[in-house]
């Protein structure tokens, strides 16, 4: 999220940007930058998630994967064997996807 869109939500919750800065402990000019620079204490960000209802994912923008696990074990030793394979595919599908939501995270990081 950038400063404006923070403070557009401020609004839309019927918040005042004193009453945040007050809460989270920091001057106008501090929380400015530190939104545009995405520099902000997670301290200070929990806080300021929890203010404005939403999670440190949201503030980020970032979109968790939709990816599940299902393991159903049925039969003997072969098809156990069936299903660990399956669930380590699907455990390595996870990290990829995790592999390109952080580096998509530093990219952001980066460029702020």
């Amino acid at each position: 999220m950038n400063y404006n869109e923070i403070k557009s939500l401020i609004k839309k919750k019927g918040l005042d940007v004193k009453f945040i800065l007050n809460e989270v402990g920091m001057s106008y000019d501090g929380f400015r930058l530190s939104i545009e620079k995405q520099t902000i204490e997670s301290r200070k960000l929990l806080i300021l998630c929890n203010l404005l209802g939403i999670s440190p994912n949201d503030f980020f923008d970032f979109v968790p994967s939709d990816v599940t696990i299902v393991n159903n074990q049925t039969g003997g030793i072969g098809n156990c064997q069936t299903n660990i394979n399956s669930s380590i595919e699907a455990l390595e599908h996870q990290l990829e996807v995790k592999d390109i939501q952080i580096k998509e995270l530093l990219e952001i990081i980066k460029s702020k």
